[in-house]
């Protein structure tokens, strides 16, 4: 007896990498937004931090604009794309964590543009995914899509979680 299922003849890797792929399709921000009790504590522009971040998210709009005008061109290079936003990430992540901190005199008052800078670039590549990733899963059977949109739900769960576990809430 042989009943069809979008269980039935899975490969757990494609499904971790599938989830993976949707897991850091929003992280970046989702991480920033827990951690903003901590940075409007410690940045000079306080809780305004929180109107720059939306302000910068919704200006790295422009990526998916981008990527939408050369997207017949780009088609071929589809995955390197990805891994080319998926290191745009992870470097501006990294020197966020480095960087944080930092603060530069702009007009005589203290601006916190590092983390403003570094804040556009994974807003730039969390808005792209949206157009990037699921065009990408297309690639693979559709039983993984579920796979795929679990983790862009962790995506934002996992950030919390974590903020949870070090006391943020």
């Amino acid at each position: 007896m042989s009943t069809s299922s979008s269980f039935e003849n899975r490969r757990l890797v494609v499904d971790v990498f599938a989830a993976a792929l949707g897991i850091s399709a929003w992280v970046e921000i989702n991480g920033l937004w827990t951690q903003t009790p901590i940075l409007t504590t410690q940045l000079p522009e306080k809780w305004s931090l929180a109107s720059h971040i939306v302000l910068l998210t919704q200006i790295a709009n422009i990526g998916p604009l981008i990527y939408g005008l050369f997207s017949k061109k780009l088609k071929p290079y589809e995955d390197r794309v990805i891994h080319f936003t998926l290191f745009i990430g992870t470097i501006a992540s990294a020197l966020l964590a480095i960087f944080w901190r930092q603060t530069v005199i702009i007009g005589g008052k203290e601006r916190s543009l590092p983390i403003l800078i570094l804040t556009l670039f994974l807003a730039m590549v969390d808005c792209t995914s949206s157009v990037l990733y699921l065009p990408y899963m297309a690639n693979f059977k559709s039983k993984y899509l579920m796979a795929f949109f679990i983790g862009e739900g962790l995506s934002g769960f996992l950030p919390s979680m974590i903020a949870l576990f070090q006391g943020l809430y």
